[in-house]
């Protein structure tokens, strides 16, 4: 019989710290990283718990903004003509960027423009309208960061 190893992502800030939740007694603690993030990122690492004693293990996620699995309906547009590209459905979200998954093969490319709609419906407070750059495509799953506007004035 196969024995299953549940996994737990611990995020770290920019200073190396994080906080871990015990999956067997549920205790909260403060996490410090010793070794560079870029040590440890990637990988798992077992833990004690120093509540229960239970040992887990954790993998640490290095990111500026942490990011959520969703799962809403949207449209991607070319940037310049508006045109409706592919029907999407965004699987993760964050202040810096999305993941998305397309209908079909559409001609995207690493480091091209894009604009994406996202939410319920147009009537919905909750929607999201963004430009992209497109920094992964691996088949129809397709990862994106947030940029400003092209013709954004910043002051």
């Amino acid at each position: 019989m196969a024995h299953t190893v549940v996994i737990t992502q611990v995020y770290l800030d920019e200073h190396g710290h994080g906080v871990v939740t015990c999956r067997q007694c549920g205790v909260t603690g403060p996490l410090m990283l010793t070794e560079s993030r870029d040590t440890v990122r990637g990988h798992t690492c077992p833990i004690t718990c120093r509540a229960c004693h239970h040992v887990f293990q954790i993998y640490f996620v290095s990111r500026r903004h942490r990011r959520h699995a969703v799962l809403l309906p949207g449209l991607l547009y070319a940037l310049y003509t508006h045109q409706p590209l592919d029907t999407i459905t965004v699987t993760s979200l964050s202040a810096g960027g999305l993941s998305f998954r397309t209908s079909h093969q559409i001609g995207c490319r690493v480091g091209e423009r894009y604009a994406v709609v996202c939410g319920h419906s147009a009537r919905d407070p909750a929607l999201v309208y963004g430009d992209i750059v497109i920094t992964r495509i691996q088949g129809q799953e397709v990862g994106a960061v947030f940029t400003p506007p092209r013709n954004s004035v910043r002051a």
